[in-house]
């Protein structure tokens, strides 16, 4: 099969690369899609900008398939791609979703339980339709690589030639692709696979930085002291962490339907200008309990230093952390961890000869 001439000048691999690209950037891109229409309606003389930034974005997404093919293993990097950016595709859609380095992070972090919940027969569809069908055709149809040497330089002027056609589709719009870039950031986010591919690569870097920088657990708070020595019969301090909470949807807060009926009989305070270091679980949890607070707090160092579990501990604390979701992503790995969703752990009754334990 030929690809608009491409297969004769720049090898037959590079012609699938692109069909590839532009099958994804037509098929797996609705979230982008529909967000580049509503910040230029085509009712409004955009037409051909928006076919310009379809076009530039399908052969971006070329770009990158081509820099990961490897000259013998360029099949397996196109059925990759297009297995997850399926998936990718169907939670964007559904939960409007950015694929970035928090949202891997958290995958890496799920477990099999709770992908379980995510399952759906809409995402199976998305997963055979736009995944293992096309990736079926690949396999079955992509020609295999010749002399190494020779595929090596198709690629290479495969990517010069991209480039070219992307600088060529820019230049009429500059104007426009400026205002695109300056007032429409967010858009890029939506860019399917190409942003999530580079989220990884971010990702794989901080890990990288992070196993090959490792450092002693670093000590904070030494001169932290208990004002008063525990009671000898002992104090229980119960804190509940619900972290994916939305303060826009509690009754507390004004909300119309009554999400906290329970909460609502009781005097309780409802802190209101609160904000959280991120939308995941994977950040929002470990800075809860940093010292450092939301303005210091840094995802990608954060497991260096010790929390508030430890400070607490070291100080004659007795700390428990009860779990009833996935884990505690970091917080507890040095105090007493209980976790409520294996079946061999059952609560106690009652707690007795407890100094001040913190559950969650």
């Amino acid at each position: 099969m030929r690809f608009f001439g491409i297969q004769k000048c720049l090898g037959a691999q590079q012609g699938w690369v692109l069909a590839v690209g532009f099958f994804l950037m037509a098929c797996a891109n609705g979230s982008f899609l529909t967000r580049l229409l509503e910040a230029y309606p085509l009712n409004q003389g955009n037409a051909l900008f928006v076919g310009s930034v379809f076009a530039v974005f399908t052969l971006a997404t070329a770009f990158v398939l081509n820099l990961f093919c490897l000259v013998f293993f360029s099949r397996w990097v196109l059925v990759f791609f297009l297995l997850c950016a399926a998936s990718a595709a169907y939670f964007m859609s559904a939960y409007g979703t950015v694929i970035d380095q928090a949202m891997l992070q958290n995958l890496l972090q799920t477990q099999v339980a709770e992908a379980g919940d995510l399952l759906s027969p809409t995402l199976l569809l998305y997963v055979l339709g736009l995944g293992v069908l096309p990736a079926a055709v690949v396999w079955a149809k992509m020609p295999k690589a010749g002399n190494w040497l020779q595929a090596l330089r198709h690629k290479v002027c495969f990517a010069v030639f991209l480039l070219l056609a992307m600088v060529l589709l820019v230049l009429p719009f500059t104007s426009q692709y400026a205002s695109f870039l300056r007032e429409h950031k967010a858009l890029r986010f939506y860019a399917n696979p190409t942003y999530a591919t580079y989220s990884a690569i971010r990702l794989i870097h901080a890990k990288w930085q992070g196993s090959t920088h490792s450092t002693p657990l670093q000590s904070v708070a030494n001169d932290a002291r208990l004002q008063e020595p525990p009671s000898q019969h002992g104090e229980l301090v119960v804190l509940v962490v619900g972290e994916t909470a939305r303060a826009d949807r509690f009754s507390l807060n004004g909300y119309a339907r009554p999400t906290n009926p329970l909460l609502a009989r009781q005097n309780v305070v409802s802190l209101r200008n609160v904000t959280s270091c991120g939308t995941s679980t994977a950040v929002s949890v470990p800075c809860m309990f940093s010292l450092g607070g939301r303005s210091q707090f840094n995802d990608a160092t954060v497991s260096k230093f010790e929390n508030v579990l430890d400070v607490l501990q070291r100080e004659g604390v007795h700390v428990l952390w009860r779990d009833n979701n996935s884990d505690s992503k970091g917080v507890a790995l040095r105090v007493p961890y209980e976790n409520y969703r294996d079946p061999a752990v059952e609560p106690p009754v009652a707690m007795t000869n407890a100094a001040t334990p913190a559950c969650s």
